[in-house]
């Protein structure tokens, strides 16, 4: 496609403000005044806004994008540059300056619906030391049919997930299991391995207890025999859809670098050596576990969410995972009792490190590549005020 034809048949905008949980909307945060325009010959445009914030302070800004009439904004703009992010101040005539065509090249012709969003974060939940907190939010999850290394069990469809977590910023570390599970004393900063995902769920249960909370998990005899009580306040793994959400951190590309491939000299511990996507560079392979964090981050926070271990999470594994339903979906039962894995691990090649790749394994087993990343619940999140 040329980028000179590019079109959007109509932009509409909107504002939104996230205030804290049960406030009314105030006048000391506000966003006001929204326009854009195109430029002439280009797929520039640019969008500017009032911003009013509570003592002066400086908040996020974020450009949403809705191509479903503004029923939901799964697509923050990523293409973006100017009073955008965090630290934006107050002040008259706010300017954004957005690539259409680099953040939806598939809209073209079709009307779009943008979004002006203005957090000062007050009321955002406290996570536990070590933790972060991921907000409730939509996405799509997936990947779409080109993305390179697909598989056919990840189809693309839109979640909306309706409250926050707490997520660990790290794999659980090999000191930190046997300081909660006892055992052999270990100082290793590298994930703990071998882990089933039996073992995973009793961990998360023995963390709630040392610190108070009330397990998340009542375990029966066997293997795979777990009932979740969501409204505990405890540890847990995550759903399926909680995983892709924090790594893909707003991202939409095989990565959450937002491109389509991975370095592991410098971004992600896997076998870089051999077999890379296509246009994609050769690397290291290290053939073993690293300390978890020795990459960046992802925008939220989170360490190694490609590559190093796999990481359980909660769901039972079923090839048509978009059939669970828009809203919070979790699949607790399933005919072929696998329990998923997700993000990776350091022996395998990209293909396998993608943010929408879920393959499974029978629950009882342990692996050298198994692991685990726990998250709790979040608390009361701020609401969202909007207003086209």
């Amino acid at each position: 496609m040329r980028t000179d034809r590019f079109r959007l048949t109509r932009v509409v905008v909107a504002l939104c403000l996230l205030l804290a949980a049960g406030a009314a909307p105030a006048a000391d945060l506000a966003v006001s005044n929204v326009q854009v325009a195109r430029r002439a010959f280009a797929t520039l445009f640019d969008v500017s806004y009032d911003l009013q914030t509570v003592d002066d302070l400086p908040v996020t800004i974020k450009l949403l994008l809705s191509s479903d009439g503004g029923l939901t904004f799964p697509l923050a703009c990523t293409n973006v540059v100017g009073d955008v992010g965090d630290g934006v101040l107050p002040g008259l005539a706010r300017h954004i300056v957005w690539d259409a065509v680099a953040d939806a090249p598939g809209l073209d012709g079709q009307v779009i619906r943008l979004r002006v969003e203005a957090d000062d974060h007050r009321g955002d939940p406290v996570p536990p030391p070590g933790f972060v907190h991921v907000p409730a939010g939509t996405f799509a999850m997936g990947s779409p049919v080109g993305e390179p290394g697909r598989y056919t069990n990840e189809t693309l469809h839109t979640v909306t997930l309706t409250r926050g977590i707490f997520i660990s910023q790290f794999e659980v570390t090999a000191q930190r299991w046997y300081e909660v599970m006892g055992g052999t004393p270990s100082t290793a900063q590298a994930p703990m391995n071998y882990v089933a995902w039996d073992n995973a769920v009793s961990y998360c249960n023995a963390l709630s207890v040392l610190e108070g909370l009330t397990p998340a998990y009542t375990i029966g005899a066997g293997t795979n025999n777990v009932t979740w009580n969501q409204a505990a306040d405890g540890y847990r793994l995550p759903t399926e859809a909680e995983w892709e959400y924090a790594c893909r951190a707003g991202t939409v590309l095989a990565f959450h670098n937002d491109t389509n491939c991975l370095s592991s000299d410098t971004e992600a511990n896997y076998r870089g050596n051999t077999l890379q996507l296509t246009g994609c560079a050769l690397g290291v392979f290290r053939n073993a576990r690293l300390a978890v964090g020795s990459f960046p981050a992802n925008a939220w926070g989170l360490h190694d969410m490609h590559g190093n271990i796999l990481e359980w999470v909660w769901d039972t594994y079923r090839t048509d995972y978009q059939n669970l339903g828009a809203v919070d979906p979790v699949c607790d039962t399933g005919v072929t009792g696998y329990r998923v894995f997700r993000g990776g691990r350091w022996n395998i090649d990209a293909r396998y490190c993608r943010s929408a790749y879920r393959y499974f394994y029978y629950p009882g087993d342990s692996v050298a590549n198994f692991g685990l990343r726990p998250v709790r619940w979040a608390g009361a999140e701020p609401q969202a005020v909007a207003a086209p």
